[in-house]
């Protein structure tokens, strides 16, 4: 009786087994980028496409555009904010450290100032075990207006920076702007 109980439990297991490799859906693979120089990497969305820029830039690394509307972009890039800073103006502000950088850069106010935001339109976002400053700003230029959603960090004196660009209702887009956050991912040894 028990070698029966064990063979019936035996066939079930083998069944349930067979069918969930037959049954399971996998989600498709992504496409990712990588910073070559600091290996930093992120998933591009479903549907969206790497695209050069139109010229070389030491701000800006990437941008993706969605399937088949060159009018909305996301781009990404980072600078190392620590070098650019002089060391007695660093002194002068009791920065000691990158990380010092880190936390000054990331308040509402810093951020404000340097990106012409109201520092109560800034929210702070966790993504992929990050914290962005994340904000909209408005600009017309030549009569074309564009919205452009910014998400910021500061990551040992790294500013790093992500802008979603449409000349439309940003908040549409904002799921695929969430989505490379929330794979975003710097596992490479950060120089201190």
């Amino acid at each position: 009786m028990k070698k029966r109980i064990i063979s019936f439990m035996t066939a079930i297991l083998l069944i349930v087994s067979a069918m969930a490799c037959c049954t399971a859906e996998t989600a498709p693979e992504l496409p990712t980028y990588t910073d070559e120089a600091t290996g930093i990497r992120f998933v591009i969305p479903e549907g969206w496409e790497q695209q050069p820029l139109s010229q070389e830039r030491q701000f800006l690394k990437m941008k993706m555009l969605p399937p088949g509307d060159s009018s909305k972009s996301i781009m990404f890039g980072y600078q190392d904010a620590w070098a650019q800073v002089p060391a007695a103006t660093l002194t002068a502000s009791g920065i000691k450290t990158r990380k010092d950088l880190d936390a000054i850069y990331m308040q509402p106010d810093m951020l404000a100032g340097a990106s012409g935001a109201d520092a109560k339109d800034i929210v702070f976002e966790e993504h992929g075990g990050y914290t962005f400053g994340v904000f909209t700003i408005t600009n017309t230029q030549y009569g074309i207006t564009l919205k452009m959603t910014v998400a910021t960090t500061c990551i040992n004196g790294y500013l790093i920076m992500f802008q979603l660009i449409s000349d439309g209702d940003n908040e549409a887009l904002k799921p695929a702007l969430d989505a490379v956050l929330d794979s975003f991912v710097w596992d490479a040894e950060i120089p201190d």
